[in-house]
Parts: C-alpha cells; sequence; structure tokens
C-alpha cells in the first residue's frame, strides 16, 4: 500500500466570516421513466444528511427541493432556477450560501464552443425530457454554463457561495465498486443525442465557474466526480438493505468530515474526503471517481468557522509531492509532514531536493 501523506506549507490567508449561512439543497431521483431513465435511491437521503449535518453545525435557513423528502418540492428545472433566484434577491455581503445537489448527471452538445470536446456537461432535474429531434439539446436540462451562471449572481451580492455537486459529468467506462453501487448517470442516447463522434480529450471542471475577482462574493466548488468520470451511490450497510442506507459516495464522505466539527479549511476538507474515497474497499482495485475543487475559497475556514491554521496543503505519494515551484517548493524547502488533512500533528519532516 502507498502512503499518503499531507505536505503543509506555510501561507497567510484571511479568515471568513459569515453573516448568515443559507443552504439550497437540491436531491433529484424519481425520472421519467418512459425515457427509460433508471431513479435513485441515495438523493433524497443525501439531502436529509446534508440537512442534519448543517443543522448540528448553526444553519437555520434551508429550501429543499426533493422527491422523497417529505414537506420539499420537486426539484424540477423551474423550481430550481426559482430557488437559485430566490437565494440571490435574500442573500447581502458576508453571508455564505450553500447549494447541495444530488442527482443524475449526463452531456449534451456544446452550443457556445467553450468545451474541448465538444459536449457540455449537465445536471438533470426530474423533468428533464429529449429536445427538438437533431438538435443535441435536453430539455429541462441544467447545462454547467447556466449553472456557473446562478453561481455568478449570487457572488454579484457580495455573498459568498459554497457549491457541492454529487452526479455523474461523463458516460466513459461504466465501472463500479463491487456489487452496491450505482452510477449517477444518463446516457445521453436516451435524450437523442450522440455523442460517439471522434473528439478531443479534455480537462476541464465538471461546472466551469468563473473566478472573477472583480466579484464582491467569492466562490468553492466541491465535485464528486471529473469532467470524465462517474459518481456512484452506494449502500452502507453490509447486507445491502436497501434505499434507506443508499448515499452518493461522495456526500457520504463530505458529511462524515462535517460530523467532526473539526476546525479546518475547504481545501484540508477536500483532501480528507478525498482520502477517505480512496480508502473506501475496492476504490484501490477500481478508480472509482477523482473529486476535484476550485475557487478562491480554498483556504477560508469551513463555514466560516475559527481556529484553522493558514496553511496550504499538498498531497506527498512515496517521495513526490504534487506540487512545484509555483507553490513555494524552491530547492530546499522543508515541509511538515501529517497522516490526514484535518490533522496538525507533524509526524516527519521532507526536504525538497
Amino acid at each position: 500500500l502507498i502512503l499518503r501523506l499531507i505536505a503543509l506549507l506555510w501561507l497567510f490567508a484571511p479568515a471568513t466570516a459569515s453573516a448568515e449561512i443559507r443552504a439550497l439543497l437540491i436531491g433529484a431521483s424519481d425520472y421519467d421513466d418512459s425515457l427509460r431513465i433508471a431513479d435513485l435511491a441515495g438523493p433524497p437521503n443525501d439531502v436529509r444528511l446534508m440537512e442534519s449535518v448543517l443543522r448540528a453545525r448553526g444553519v437555520t435557513d434551508f429550501v429543499v427541493l426533493s422527491d422523497g423528502v417529505e414537506g420539499a418540492a420537486r426539484p424540477t428545472y423551474e423550481d430550481i432556477l426559482n430557488a437559485f433566484d430566490a437565494l440571490a434577491r435574500r442573500a447581502v455581503p458576508g453571508d455564505l450560501v450553500i447549494v447541495q445537489m444530488s442527482g443524475h448527471g449526463t452531456q449534451q452538445i456544446d452550443q457556445d464552443g467553450d468545451e474541448s470536446d465538444g459536449l457540455d456537461e449537465v445536471f438533470l432535474p426530474v423533468d428533464s425530457a429529449p429536445g427538438p429531434a437533431g438538435s443535441g439539446l435536453i430539455k429541462n436540462a441544467l447545462v454547467d454554463d447556466e449553472i456557473a451562471r446562478l453561481v455568478r449572481r449570487v457572488r454579484e451580492t457580495g455573498a459568498d457561495i459554497w457549491l457541492i455537486m454529487d452526479s455523474c459529468h461523463s458516460g466513459s467506462g461504466m465501472r463500479a465498486i463491487g456489487d452496491k453501487a450505482v452510477a449517477r448517470f444518463v446516457d445521453p442516447e436516451v435524450f437523442g443525442i450522440d455523442t460517439l463522434a471522434p473528439r478531443e480529450a479534455h480537462d476541464t471542471p465538471p461546472v466551469e465557474t468563473e473566478e472573477d475577482p472583480a466579484l464582491p462574493g467569492r466562490e468553492i466548488a466541491f465535485f464528486a466526480a471529473q469532467s470524465n468520470e462517474l459518481a456512484y451511490e452506494i449502500s452502507l450497510s453490509d447486507d445491502n438493505a436497501g434505499q434507506a442506507d443508499t448515499y452518493g459516495l461522495f456526500t457520504a464522505k463530505l458529511a462524515a468530515r462535517l460530523q467532526t466539527r473539526e476546525a479546518m479549511s475547504y481545501r484540508q476538507l477536500f483532501q480528507a474526503v478525498l482520502k477517505d474515497i480512496n480508502d473506501t474497499p475496492g476504490s484501490m482495485s477500481v478508480r472509482a471517481q477523482t473529486p476535484l475543487w476550485e475557487g478562491a475559497l480554498g483556504d477560508a475556514p469551513v463555514l466560516g468557522g475559527s481556529g484553522v491554521r493558514p496553511f496550504a496543503q499538498v498531497e506527498v505519494e512515496g517521495n513526490k509531492v504534487f506540487g512545484g515551484l509555483v507553490h513555494g517548493f524552491a530547492q530546499g524547502t522543508l515541509l511538515a509532514l501529517v497522516a490526514d488533512a484535518t490533522s496538525d500533528d507533524v509526524i516527519g519532516f521532507a526536504q525538497v531536493e
């Protein structure tokens, strides 16, 4: 086994305080059976779990759109747009807006030429349907560009936003963790979209958010999988009990780390979740999914908390540090090593040569 360590490099970063934390939780699971879209079991559980964890951390302002959750509205395209619009109208400078989106993902034909593979990544509300014949589009789908615009609108208010997406963003390689995992992916062919034409490989994020320093609000985005990977939901019990214990793998690991209530930055939180996913049984033999993050809030304290040490962190694997001169790793730089991203207990040192 490869020992995974985290190297800490001193970095000064301002703390962030939030006037109010507002959460929009979206769980789409009950799709149109006539389209051969398999229903999901995990999104309602993701929503309940995140609401419970966030309430325990002091959050009281929630909007929930999820089928299968009592009292919640269905996560249709219009309702999701309206919920974002309501958040933007209520948010004020200093607020933190959390948006969790769990459900199916897929791809459709890129319309504005900003995708090197010619495909936009898409989140599917429950009322998604085929678009006009031959258009390569999906009706009522939330395209990555549109999500980016919704995020930008929140940031224009001066509020910060934490976007969490637990859905698939590609159709390559239907691989699973054992026999208890289900991919949150819908083949674009269901919507009459042909994605088999040769296209360039690309390495873009699932949602290409705009890091515009001119906007008063900042962003952090967590994605359950790369844009060319699948994201999975998995039963957490040994007896495969069914829907009641099925969660998005990424959401389950994220919630578990949030429940610890340890002071940590978003960067630390993400790296801890990534480690936990790597440690999931089956993930060493089959590369299930590789989450990623982006945004300017990486070194800010999670949920506007305090007590976070101002360190930047980089993963170490064997004698390789996943960083370079741009991260400050000049010849002779001394690195402190810790066994877990959320720990300050130094277990050793290494020097760059």
